[in-house]
């Protein structure tokens, strides 16, 4: 697999993430790839939608530098129990406020 795991070490990580998220959501469906491609063969509206939906193709890393997508590396982190402060830090809003306050060479370089 393009993770370097294989399938069973994928499939079981998977499963690791569903108890997790069991914990915090009540109601969790899951609906593997056969059965969708069975719903799209009953439900006319469904299919096409699905054929009005346009893939952005594979993510780029780099947008996550940018606000694009991203991933979270932990579903779950219990900062209590590990005796960890969580914090977060924007700096792509502070863009803004950099180019309005900073000096910037402008015009052609000699």
């Amino acid at each position: 697999m393009p993770n370097g795991k294989t399938v069973g070490e994928t499939r079981e990580d998977d499963g690791k993430r569903m108890e997790i998220i069991k914990k915090y959501i009540k109601n969790v469906d899951i609906i593997w790839e056969c059965e969708i491609h069975q719903m799209l063969r009953r439900n006319q509206k469904m299919r096409k939608a699905f054929a009005n939906y346009h893939n952005k193709g594979p993510i780029n890393i780099r947008d996550c530098y940018f606000g694009g997508r991203t991933g979270p590396l932990h579903m779950h982190f219990d900062a209590e129990k590990e005796q960890h402060k969580i914090a977060y830090l924007d700096f792509n809003s502070l863009y803004p406020s950099t180019i309005a306050t900073t000096s910037f060479p402008v015009g052609i370089r000699k």
